[in-house]
């Protein structure tokens, strides 16, 4: 009776085993597929595409920085079940013969996540932001042929004359600080845009705040 038993549970361990090596591993695989890939289309590292294997995660596509790349790689690997991340991802290169398109990568990804603080309904730049505007000075200092407009942006609370007002004087006080400190004021031009160029939801005090901005456009002479 006992070697029955036995027998039996025997079978079944093996009928288990072979539905999870034929249906399991793949309903593992397309589950961490559609969650990395979700994952990385809401946090706009749409470059970058995810390939599940058991539950490693192959990363691959061309990301915009060095950064941008090690981002990516960190959010796939801190979601649940993964438990590798094969990175295989690549730097879209920027070509050499173009130095004022490296400077101007270079700005936006600093720009990306960190922000020129003012005080509060004023054009004053916070204390706390000169080591930003610092980094900024250093890479426009290397790409000497490189025209500069410093653009002003605000969100859509109060009078748009108000705003294109501040937009414009905030822009103004960063052109101030690159003259001061050494970029040649014929390279730079200030332009105040107000709430005209949204690049989120003004509904939220999040998408407010990511509207509020200073952007730096670059060109060749």
């Amino acid at each position: 009776m006992k070697s029955a038993i036995t027998t039996l549970a025997l079978v079944g361990l093996a009928i288990l085993f072979f539905f999870t090596v034929r249906w399991g591993v793949p309903h593992i695989e397309g589950d961490l597929n559609t969650r990395c890939n979700i994952a990385l289309a809401e946090q706009d590292y749409g470059w970058a595409s995810a390939t599940a294997d058991g539950r490693a995660v192959i990363l691959a596509g061309y990301a915009p920085s060095e950064e941008h790349r090690e981002q990516a790689a960190t959010l796939v690997a801190g979601l649940p079940g993964v438990r590798k991340v094969v990175d295989k991802v690549e730097i879209r290169e920027i070509r050499r013969r173009d130095p004022v398109a490296l400077c101007q990568e270079q700005v936006r990804s600093l720009l990306e996540t960190r922000r020129i603080q003012f005080e509060t309904a004023s054009a004053a730049i916070e204390s706390r932001s000169s080591g930003l505007l610092q980094e900024i000075l250093e890479i426009l200092e290397s790409c000497p042929d490189a025209n500069i407009q410093i653009g002003g942006h605000t969100d859509a609370t109060g009078s748009q004359k108000t705003n294109l007002e501040l937009s414009q004087k905030r822009a103004e006080s960063v052109k101030a600080y690159m003259i001061d400190h050494g970029i040649d004021a014929d390279r730079l031009s200030a332009v105040g845009y107000g709430p005209s160029k949204p690049i989120a939801s003004n509904s939220s005090e999040s998408g407010r705040r990511k509207n509020r901005r200073i952007e730096f456009i670059l060109w060749g002479q």
